[in-house]
Order: C-alpha cells, then sequence, then structure tokens
C-alpha cells in the first residue's frame, strides 16, 4: 500500500545504486520532484491490472483495505532474480570473510533469511567461531579486505555500539550488507520469526506495509533512532497474538463490522496504528511477545525505564527477556505519531 499520499510534504526519489529490484523499490522509496498524491483512479504501479474496478466492486472498505495489502506484498515478494542476486553477494562476502578467518562460519539471518525483505533491505550476517577476541577490529580488518578488493563502497564502521557493525555496499549487486561480529542470537531469531510466520500468516504481509512505511519516512535504521527489522516483527507478533486471543478490534466493532473482521489484513492494519500510535503508554508499558501469550508489563518491574528517556518503547526480546529491542529507538515518538497520523486518515 502506497501510504506516500497520507504526508502532507512531497515524496521524493533518494539516489541510489541501480539494480535489477528497481521497479519495486520505486513503490517503497520516496518519489520523484513534482508533488504527486494517491489517484484513486489510477491502478498503482503494484497492482495487477482491474485494480481499481475489482476494488470498487467490494462493498466494505476493510476488505477492500485487506486486498490492497494482498496485493502489495505479493509484489514485493523475492523473485528467483532477486534471491539469486542476494545469495551470490552473500558467497563472495564469504568468500573473503574466510580469506581471513579459515574456520569462521559467516550466517545470515534478519529478512534474508526469513525472505521477509524489501527490495532496499540491508543483508545481515554474523561472522561466528572466528576465533578472534576484538569484534571491532575484526570488522576493521574486514572493511580493509573489502575495499583492498574494490568489493566494497560506502563503508561504514560502528565500533562503540553495543553490537558492533560494518555497513557496506557491494560493488557487484549494489546489496547493502550489515555485519556483526561473534553475535549468535542473530540466526536463532530468524528461526523465532519462522515459527512465527507459519502460527500467523497475518504476519508477512503486515510486516511487509510496515516495514515500507517506515522506510519511506526513514524511521527503519535503529542506528538513526528507528524501529529495526526484528523490533518491528515482535511488535506485529504481540499484536497478532493479542487478536487471536482476547482482544476484539475496537475500530471494526464501532463501524458495526463482524467477528470475521478479525481475521481480515485490514482491520489488523487499522488496530496496529491505533494501539502503537494511540493506546500504548510507553512511558509505563513495555511490549512482549515472548512465553505463552501475548504480554504487556511494567517497565519498571523489568529495568527498562530510563528516567532520562521515559518515551522509549521497551520492546523484549522473546530470545532473552532482559534484552530490550526499543532502548536505541530514541526516533520512537516520530513512529508514534506517523502510526497515529495514518490511523486518523485512514478511519
Amino acid at each position: 500500500i502506497d501510504f506516500s499520499y497520507l504526508d502532507a510534504a512531497p515524496i521524493r526519489n533518494e539516489p541510489g545504486s541501480a539494480s535489477a529490484t528497481a521497479v519495486k523499490a520505486l513503490a517503497v522509496e520516496e518519489e520523484e520532484a513534482e508533488e504527486e498524491y494517491f489517484d484513486p483512479n489510477e491502478n498503482p504501479r503494484w497492482c495487477p491490472p482491474g485494480t481499481v474496478k475489482r476494488l470498487r466492486n467490494l462493498q466494505s472498505p476493510l476488505i477492500r483495505l485487506h486486498t490492497e495489502i494482498v496485493d502489495f506484498s505479493r509484489y514485493l515478494e523475492p523473485t528467483e532474480e532477486e534471491a539469486t542476486s542476494r545469495a551470490a553477494a552473500v558467497e563472495r562476502v564469504r568468500a573473503v570473510v574466510n580469506g581471513i578467518w579459515p574456520d569462521a562460519r559467516f550466517e545470515v539471518h534478519g529478512s534474508f533469511a526469513t525472505g521477509m525483505y524489501l527490495p532496499s533491505s540491508d543483508i545481515d550476517a554474523v561472522i561466528l567461531d572466528s576465533g578472534a577476541k576484538n569484534a571491532g577490529l575484526c570488522l576493521k580488518a574486514l572493511a580493509v579486505a573489502l575495499a583492498r578488493r574494490g568489493m566494497a563502497i560506502k563503508i561504514q564502521l560502528i565500533a562503540k555500539a553495543r553490537v558492533p557493525i560494518v555497513k557496506f555496499e557491494e560493488v557487484e549487486s549494489g546489496h547493502q550488507f550489515d555485519i556483526s561480529f561473534d553475535v549468535a542470537n542473530g540466526p536463532a531469531s530468524a528461526e523465532i520469526v519462522r515459527e512465527n510466520m507459519r502460527r500467523f500468516p497475518a504476519l508477512r504481509p503486515l510486516t511487509t506495509v510496515l516495514k515500507a512505511f517506515l522506510h519511506q519516512r526513514g524511521l527503519n535504521e535503529v542506528y538513526s533512532g528507528g524501529i529495526g527489522s526484528y523490533a518491528l516483527l515482535c511488535m506485529v507478533m504481540a499484536h497478532l497474538q493479542l487478536h487471536n486471543t482476547t482482544c476484539k478490534s475496537t475500530w471494526a466493532g464501532s463501524h458495526g463490522a463482524s467477528d470475521a473482521s478479525e481475521g481480515c489484513l485490514g482491520t489488523l492494519l487499522i488496530d496496529f496504528f491505533e494501539l502503537f500510535g494511540r493506546r500504548l503508554v510507553a512511558e509505563e508499558v513495555g511490549i512482549s511477545c515472548g512465553g505463552k501469550g501475548p504480554g504487556f508489563f511494567k517497565k519498571r518491574d523489568k529495568g527498562m525505564y530510563e528516567d532520562s528517556r521515559p518515551f522509549l518503547w521497551a520492546i523484549e526480546d522473546p530470545q532473552d527477556e532482559t534484552n530490550d529491542l526499543g532502548r536505541n529507538s530514541y526516533a520512537c515518538r516520530q513512529v508514534k505519531s506517523a502510526f497515529e497520523h495514518a490511523f486518523t486518515v485512514i478511519t
């Protein structure tokens, strides 16, 4: 779903290297030059022919929104060409890693491992069992090796973060990489996501829409204060668990929708915007998707309340309940505002 028309400012394209996914990227990146707003009479580039007519024949606005979410998610599903391009880029980088540390394992995780990546998504990977001790120095050595071979540009070493990473663009493919060192929970998190994808079919399409929504607004990178992919997935999983147990849609119920709307992607998206844009009291309550069901907890009880930054979202890592995935997302108030604005405009 192209949410760009919800904003007062025009959507503009950011410069970047051309690739096989450039056309798809237009669906989630900012539009070019002139002010362009959604035209309900035109078929969006990501919709099959005849979509406008098909949607007009649907009486329920929730079902129309559901249909658009399905179309958008299908459009952004990785093609065989895209998957092959990413896999080849991974192998080229792996060869450099093993040239430096022959016994190391180079494992991908994140959206590439789960298949839930956008055309613009980074490839997350981790170097394990290298035998080296200093992560910062090792990542610097990798950056130097890639640069000397002419394989990487736009190299950024973030050595002082809680989890040091090196970011770069692989020249041949144009794909962006985020590589960490000896952090084993990345691959494990991918299995948690895959398990929830099997449990909740709505997880993929909802997350795809929300990732595109945040990407359009520059709110999808943790290092710049945004909400990372894994934290967003945990929020969506908690939301789906809530709907799967005790929650009935406040918005759908007030608009005369039946209980069947509980399985409607349109309802789920609107309720997500309402929950995290309006209802969640972030100063007091944290988010959990682990355990036997959805949970909200008192931040102070788990030591996740910061006096200097009480507004931060506390998002519990299902692998480690002491790990707060939201602690570095200092732009969460902008994210909350964007969600609230989307809820207001859509409803």
